[in-house]
């Protein structure tokens, strides 16, 4: 009972939202799941990045904010973020490689490894999730296992394409 009235009083608060695919300004990147899955392949994924500089291999927030913040994407909005009162706080990959930047930093001077050490994050802000968790990504070889432990991704999960 008290499940379905958190339930209604959500969809009070905040209606359902009906997206026209005809009032797209840009479409959408994922539009068959099942089509694109079939047709993954590795390969072509890592093709697609740019991997770090001197070809010391992957990082996501490389990929994910630096070598768009190092190119004529560093000045678009890479982050939107919109509190309960409607202001908005917009960050460009610029400003996003910044904070991360400085995250990591603060995480080299405390200390904290590489390899061993398995930091823990509660932030009720959507932004510092954003910038501790690309922070902590910055680190030379992060902890993966760790990570897909926590979030129930398995080996198996990475091996079953080409």
């Amino acid at each position: 009972m008290a499940v379905e009235r958190r339930m209604t009083d959500f969809a009070a608060r905040w209606p359902i939202l009906v997206k026209r695919p005809e009032e797209w300004r840009v479409g959408p990147n994922l539009v068959d799941y099942d089509r694109t899955r079939r047709e993954f392949s590795w390969t072509e994924a890592r093709a697609a990045m740019d991997g770090l500089p001197d070809g010391r291999g992957l990082n996501i927030a490389h990929e994910a904010v630096d070598r768009h913040a190092a190119s004529a994407q560093r000045d678009r909005i890479a982050l939107r973020c919109v509190s309960k009162d409607g202001t908005r706080r917009d960050f460009t990959y610029a400003d996003l490689r910044d904070a991360t930047n400085r995250f990591a930093h603060v995480l080299r001077t405390l200390g904290v490894g590489t390899s061993l050490d398995h930091p823990s994050l509660l932030f009720l802000e959507s932004l510092s999730v954003v910038v501790a968790t690309h922070g902590l990504l910055r680190r030379e070889r992060p902890t993966w296992r760790g990570i897909a432990r926590e979030i129930g991704v398995g080996p198996s999960d990475f091996r079953t394409k080409s």
